[in-house]
């Protein structure tokens, strides 16, 4: 895969010079629609090979099921927006094939469409569907459900992701070998250049990881952010695992306002992993292209893990699609600081102006603060079919890491401040359910005792005493465990 990464990337940087060439030319002629066409069909070929290959190269390298999951879940998102971008999905005539289609006429032979479309109905007909639209919104804005996204997460397969890229890989290699020879057709100069040296941004763009401090520390509190995401979840699953085996219908419902509680603590917990991840997969790189690819997951980390935290400031925020301002339920100001209002605890109030000076130099930070990169970052057209990769290819090569890395560790910083006071404020929250809970607990295990001692006293069979009795034991032992996690 390395081989790939070397050959590809001064390609792309090559078509994209081209393409800027070709379009900007005030000649005019017959092929120059045509060969716009193509070269826009090979840089989204290269571009999605490129972005691919990092993040199968950061999953072969990553050293926990976590680590695995996480870049896994990008392959989705890639080849859904490469999909989308280059075909469209349902009637988008609008998309770069069917303007390739219309422009080639003749000169593209029935047999050539016809085989990429079969290809194509077949990667459309067996991997991409409305499941696979939401799960490239799990991976990149977290759900408002959590648990939503951690069964995603958890549920992913490494073979099964090989398999959807293995017959993705085969449109991708249709559609090169098809460039490749009406390229050569139409006279257009599309061949492999050779790089001599580094370039000025590969030369300067080398972030340091002496005797690799960072990658070290990156992957041991990896380790424990995971361990303590899957002790959560259980806790939050308890009441339903109640009612699946014991049939205690009712619980789970019961206790909806607790666990939702745990939301926010579950979400942050996602937005370190992610950052952690990501670090780790920059530092691992072995290639510049790949690196900066992704110092591009990086990014959008730290950008929608804040919007999710904190927002921006309203009005502030810089989106290539004209919205600005706070969109959704952010968590500091609409959930943890109106608990430590209502609590009127001054120590959690003089930790949250510690946190809160913290939150507003990042929200300030105009590199955090970018939607317009983030766009670029994760589709590869808006919505009029206008390609970002020409443009974002640019600002990929010259990305700078040690910008990126301050704004992440800042982030990662401040992260386990806010989680320990938000588990800290949730008792609140807990205090009222729990109260609440324990009252119908105790008026079950009153009902459950008197029962037994109904059964007990009235019953004869002494096998069917000992097995209710059992049973009894076992759903009194449950809810103690309940109780016992919450805890």
């Amino acid at each position: 895969m390395g081989e790939n990464i070397s050959r590809m990337y001064p390609s792309l940087l090559n078509s994209i010079n081209l393409y800027k060439l070709v379009s900007s030319s005030k000649v005019e002629n017959e092929k120059k629609e045509l060969w716009i066409d193509l070269l826009r069909l090979y840089y989204y070929v290269l571009f999605c090979n490129l972005d691919i290959v990092s993040a199968f190269r950061a999953e072969l390298r990553a050293e926990t099921v976590w680590e695995k999951r996480i870049h896994l879940k990008y392959l989705n998102v890639i080849q859904t927006e490469t999909i989308k971008a280059m075909f469209g999905f349902g009637e988008d005539k609008h998309a770069l094939w069917w303007k390739f289609c219309r422009d080639a006429g003749t000169d593209l032979s029935e047999y050539d469409k016809s085989e990429i479309e079969r290809t194509l109905s077949r990667c459309k007909s067996e991997f991409f569907n409305n499941y696979s639209k939401d799960c490239r919104d799990f991976a990149i804005h977290y759900d408002d459900n959590p648990l939503k996204v951690y069964d995603y997460l958890t549920k992913i397969s490494e073979q099964e992701e090989i398999d959807k890229v293995s017959g993705f890989f085969d449109l991708l290699k249709k559609l090169l070998h098809l460039i490749e020879k009406l390229s050569k057709e139409q006279g257009l100069p599309m061949g492999m250049p050779s790089m001599n040296g580094k370039s000025i941004w590969e030369l300067w763009n080398v972030f340091p990881d002496k005797e690799h401090k960072l990658i070290t520390k990156a992957k041991e509190e990896l380790a424990l952010y995971c361990k303590t995401l899957d002790s959560v979840v259980r806790s939050y699953r308890l009441p339903d695992i109640m009612e699946e085996r014991v049939g205690m219908k009712g619980v789970s419902s019961q206790l909806l306002s607790l666990k939702e509680t745990l939301h926010p603590g579950i979400h942050l917990l996602y937005i370190y992993i992610d950052i952690s991840c990501a670090l780790i997969a920059y530092l691992g790189a072995e290639y510049y292209i790949e690196k900066q690819l992704n110092l591009r997951h990086l990014n959008v980390v730290v950008y929608e893990g804040f919007k999710k935290l904190y927002g921006f400031p309203c009005g502030k925020e810089k989106d290539a699609g004209g919205e600005g301002g706070r969109s959704c339920v952010a968590f500091w100001r609409d959930i943890i600081l109106p608990r430590i209002e209502k609590s009127g605890n001054l120590d959690w109030k003089r930790k949250a102006q510690m946190i809160e000076c913290q939150l507003q130099t990042l929200a300030n930070d105009s590199s955090i603060n970018n939607n317009a990169l983030r766009l670029m970052s994760i589709k590869m057209c808006n919505k009029k079919k206008v390609d970002y990769i020409p443009r974002f290819t640019d600002e990929l090569v010259r990305m700078n890491p040690f910008q990126e890395m301050r704004k992440a560790l800042l982030f990662m910083k401040v992260l386990p401040n806010v989680m320990e006071l938000e588990k800290e404020t949730m008792n609140i929250v807990y205090r009222q359910e729990t109260e609440l809970y324990e009252k119908n607990m105790d008026e079950m295990r009153n009902k459950l005792e008197n029962v037994r001692v109904l059964i007990l006293q009235s019953s004869k069979d002494e096998a069917l005493k000992e097995k209710i009795n059992d049973s009894i034991n076992k759903v009194l032992s449950l809810t103690g465990s309940l109780q016992r996690e919450q805890g």
